[in-house]
């Protein structure tokens, strides 16, 4: 008798090698072979820290269904693909952990479209593993077969299209691919990853089958079945695959370009940020820089103490603001440093773009720069922490070398940095007066009565159109006792999956979760209340119900008639009604006192519900246009009296 290798083997041989096998973390006894290979991609996943898997049902990912369970993810399931992907990126978002999507075949991998589009477009660590039939069945008419490998194309970079098991294949090659695929997967900086699996019948294990022995399949690979070590990640993350890892900020920044940069004035943009350790580490960099500190919505900085949160409106107008009164007295000496993902405010971007800057450097972990006015001078494909080590280590250096406080050797900011949020806080304060007599129930009204009231402990979820603009302009006049999670799904900024993305952020980091979103956007997902029968962290969608598409108010379409048939499009839909099809409480409000009554409630008790705003969206469309207009009239008295801060 022989080991599985060739040796000799004898009885004492077989004894310890029943032994071994014993003690072996990964079983050595399967099904068959479309059950082995379903397990051995699934347990790398695990090893790699996957924990969550968004399976939808179907016949030909059953292998792959029956080993999730046994390798002990926490799985999530939905009918419906779509929902179920963007449940699953709600899921990293929180988590910061990769998450898995196991799907059929045929159209239900084409349903996850744009969920893998959005993740694409904002770098996170979303895996597909997509059931496939056999090449026997491609190309002959057979049922519920399409072309799915590279399906996802341009959008899943890292992909892997594993034929029908097969034992001449070895394990060592089926792990090496997924390590291939996983290396560096982190929210912000990760990749979509598509991994295509083709299975022949039978897909289910026969009743009273015995299972079978793959221990000689498995015996190249003992090391890993042993341990709960990946199987070969150092190899890979240190033998030359260097295009699957971030280049580090030395090879691209020089020290000494370090301390010219920060040793002149500037201004910081802090974009989306995705990652905890992304956010203190911008902490840590901004506190020992003099230069304003602009924070989108995204950055969960909105509100920080001497960072400038009301920027939406400071630049209303795109008129003779003191940024832009500022800047073009320092033309030319005046550097920009734009940390994180992209931006949501036009405004912001459109200050970025017009400005002479003397250095722009954009930093962030992806693959291209986030500068849509292609106006930067130096893009540095950077994790955010280091990058901020990097610039903490230039300032020391600037300090020592002056031999005064850091802070003190940017020149002209200081004095530009307090101006700004002394003029800040006096908007603020003229707007809060405003606002402070109740009007008509509008966007900005729920964010103003809902923001207050939030703190670490909860979720906001914030749909994209109309909810996302509102918010960007109010939420650094009313500050919240401690910020929330901020969640959005803005890569492609569709309102597509918006209430499954808010359910699967719930569920990563266990928190309540306000869900703040359109009507429209609502329509677009209404199928994802399902998620609110079966969650066990409270969600509560504050619909913003316009009557339609409201943000078309907004936009110059001169034809009343053909904004309503062709962008508003109004609809009649019973809110209530659908929710109660899914068990789901819902409430419906009027007024300002009434929404305040029912938030008072939800955050009492909280539990899954639709509370439903009434909107009149020319009331809704007013409001923000007379608090644009107020901020420009009151920022243009501002520019005269301190135009003189840079002299």
């Amino acid at each position: 008798m022989r080991t599985p290798n060739g040796q000799n083997w004898n009885k004492k041989s077989e004894h310890l090698w029943n032994l071994f096998i014993a003690v072996m973390h990964f079983p050595q006894y399967h099904h068959s072979h479309n059950d082995l290979w379903a397990r051995l991609v699934l347990e790398e996943l695990y090893r790699f820290g996957v924990r969550a898997c968004c399976i939808a049902p179907g016949s030909r990912n059953t292998p792959l269904t029956l080993n999730a369970i046994k390798v002990g993810f926490d799985i999530y399931r939905h009918f419906d693909e779509r929902s179920l992907g963007f449940f699953a990126l709600g899921l990293i978002k929180t988590s910061e952990c990769p998450v898995v999507v196991i799907t059929t075949s045929g159209t239900a991998v084409a349903n996850l479209y744009p969920a893998v589009v959005e993740a694409y477009q904002t770098g996170m660590p979303l895996i597909i593993i997509s059931a496939d039939r056999p090449p026997r069945l491609h190309n002959c008419g057979a049922n519920q077969s399409i072309p799915q490998s590279g399906i996802f194309t341009h959008f899943s970079p890292r992909s892997i299209n594993f034929g029908c098991p097969d034992p001449s294949v070895s394990p060592e090659s089926i792990l090496t691919d997924i390590d291939r695929v996983m290396v560096d997967q982190k929210p912000g900086n990760g990749h979509v990853t598509h991994i295509n699996m083709m299975f022949d019948e039978p897909l289910y294990p026969e009743s009273g089958q015995d299972k079978r022995d793959f221990s000689g399949y498995l015996s190249a690979v003992n090391h890993w079945c042993a341990s709960d070590n990946r199987a070969t990640f150092d190899r890979i993350e240190h033998g030359g695959a260097t295009d699957y890892h971030t280049r580090a900020v030395s090879d691209s920044v020089a020290h000494h370009q370090l301390d010219s940069f920060f040793a002149r004035p500037g201004f910081v943009v802090v974009g989306a940020l995705h990652c905890d350790a992304d956010v203190q580490a911008v902490k840590r960099l901004i506190e020992e820089l003099a230069w304003p500190v602009i924070v989108d919505s995204q950055s969960q900085l909105k509100g920080m103490p001497d960072t400038l949160s009301s920027m939406d409106l400071l630049l209303a107008e795109n008129g003779d603001t003191l940024l832009r009164r500022y800047t073009e007295l320092s033309a030319g000496e005046c550097n920009l440093l734009q940390l994180g993902g992209r931006l949501v405010s036009k405004r912001i971007q459109a200050f970025i773009e017009s400005r002479p800057w003397r250095e722009f450097w954009v930093v962030h972990p992806g693959e291209y720069p986030l500068a849509p006015g292609h106006n930067f001078s130096a893009f540095i494909a950077s994790a955010i922490p280091q990058f901020c080590d990097k610039a903490l280590a230039a300032l020391a250096n600037l300090k020592s070398a002056v031999g005064s406080d850091a802070r003190r050797t940017t020149g002209l900011s200081p004095s530009l940095r307090m101006t700004l949020l002394r003029a800040q806080a006096e908007l603020q304060g003229e707007i809060r007066a405003w606002l402070g007599i109740p009007d008509t129930l509008t966007e900005v009204e729920v964010f103003k009565v809902l923001i207050p009231r939030l703190n670490s402990a909860f979720n906001l979820f914030i749909g994209n159109s109309l909810a996302i603009r509102a918010f960007e302009m109010i939420a650094g006049v009313y500050n919240y006792p401690s910020s929330p999670k901020l969640i959005a799904n803005r890569g492609a900024s569709g309102i597509d999956g918006l209430l499954a993305a808010a359910c699967g952020s719930a569920m990563g980091n266990g928190r309540v979760t306000f869900c703040v979103l359109g009507d429209t956007s609502l329509l677009h997902d209404l199928n994802s209340l399902h998620w609110l029968s079966k969650l066990n962290v409270p969600v509560i969608v504050i619909l913003l119900n316009n009557g339609g598409g409201g943000i078309f108010h907004h936009l110059p379409i001169p034809d009343t008639d053909l904004r309503r048939d062709f962008y508003t499009l109004p609809h009649s839909v019973n809110f209530g009604a659908a929710a109660q099809a899914f068990a789901v409480t819902h409430k419906c409000v009027e007024t300002l006192s009434a929404l305040e009554n029912e938030l008072e409630d939800v955050f009492k008790s909280p539990k899954h519900t639709v509370l439903e705003v009434r909107i009149d969206p020319d009331s809704s469309y007013q409001q923000m246009r007379t608090l644009v207009e107020r901020s420009a009239y009151f920022i243009r008295g501002k520019t005269s009296s301190d135009k003189d801060v840079l002299k």
